[in-house]
């Protein structure tokens, strides 16, 4: 296994900064954005478990997730309650989502199943968003916004600062980019010496006015050595912000990291029940599956696309629900419960024939 040292970061930046540079940003952008890069592309295998606490208007939430990545695909599942699932799966571009309860009579049941794009945000306790080697979104939207690596950022942003600032003993790359004239804008703090890490982020979402709506901002608190110069967070606090207002609060504990390392055993997805609703973001469809996930009978198309205005009632209150309702919950309003009632009878009545 080939270990990141300073000097094999260097090497790598006097090849490869020179592009980024050009693409409009300056050097301690480029620098940064590099060197972030070529740490986490050290990362060949990856496992976490959180623990995921957080307060939002006096409630108080708790789950915990277990993650595994091996750079071809992605699983994670989440525990947001008693008898309560999520488990995701992304692969070749694509996420899959699948909620399973447990009733009183122990029975279990599918709350839905989801397909969306790679950026489609599903659970609270995703490690490599907390880790900030992706950087975090912070909510649940139809359309997702797209995920971006710092890299990705710098390379396709638009740098409008950039600066070395001094924080105790550190000293600390701080950057601000717009992601496109969407409203969205990253401020970041790069820390040099964990390997050009990300160590504080802030995503702010503004309004049509230019007005701060979303400021939410995550902070690595404790970092561990897992390997020689291979560095991971594992204590990291969210805050967020709406108009100013602190809406919610949240620690994660990342704990039993495995790094370049044989993964405990990867679950297969667990197969749904044959019936199961799936709401198809890719493609703006909902229909029934068989337990394999093939579609039974016609699909359906969807209305218009799920994207609460902001502010909304409903976004605000994101914080507070467990990450799986919403997941699966932005398909199921759309829909309206009206229109799938009416389907399931017209499709048990040609059964019935």
């Amino acid at each position: 296994m080939a270990v990141m040292t300073r000097s094999s970061v260097a090497s790598i930046l006097l090849v490869v900064c020179g592009g980024i540079t050009r693409a409009g940003a300056g050097e301690l952008a480029g620098t940064a954005a590099v060197g972030n890069k070529a740490s986490i592309e050290m990362i060949e295998t990856y496992y976490s478990e959180v623990n995921y606490e957080s307060t939002a208007k006096g409630e108080k939430w708790a789950r915990t997730g277990l993650y595994w990545w091996d750079r071809a695909k992605v699983r994670m599942t989440e525990q947001t309650g008693p008898g309560r699932i999520t488990d995701v799966r992304r692969d070749g571009g694509k996420t899959t989502v699948l909620t399973t309860e447990t009733g009183r009579q122990r029975q279990k049941r599918e709350a839905g199943m989801l397909v969306g794009d790679r950026s489609r945000r599903a659970v609270e306790t995703d490690a490599w968003e907390l880790s900030l080697f992706s950087l975090p979104v912070g909510l649940y939207r139809k359309p997702s916004y797209p995920v971006y690596s710092l890299f990705e950022l710098v390379d396709k942003g638009q740098v409008v600062k950039e600066e070395w600032v001094e924080e105790g003993k550190r000293r600390l790359a701080h950057l601000v980019v717009d992601v496109d004239k969407s409203g969205r804008t990253y401020e970041l703090w790069v820390d040099q010496n964990r390997n050009w890490l990300v160590a504080r982020c802030a995503h702010v979402i503004r309004g049509p006015e230019g007005e701060v709506r979303w400021r939410i901002e995550h902070e690595v608190k404790e970092w561990a050595e897992v390997k020689p110069s291979v560095f991971v967070p594992t204590l990291v606090t969210d805050v967020r912000r709406y108009g100013g207002k602190v809406v919610s609060e949240s620690v994660m504990n990342i704990r039993n990291i495995k790094v370049n390392e044989t993964l405990p055993p990867i679950p297969k997805m667990p197969l749904p029940s044959s019936g199961v609703l799936v709401y198809d973001e890719l493609d703006g469809t909902y229909y029934q599956a068989d337990s394999s996930g093939k579609r039974i009978g016609e699909a359906r198309r969807v209305g218009a696309s799920y994207s609460p205005p902001l502010p909304s009632r409903s976004e605000k209150g994101l914080v507070g629900l467990p990450a799986g309702w919403w997941a699966l919950g932005a398909g199921a309003l759309t829909i309206g419960v009206g229109a799938f009632v009416g389907w399931r009878k017209r499709i048990k009545s040609r059964q019935a024939r």
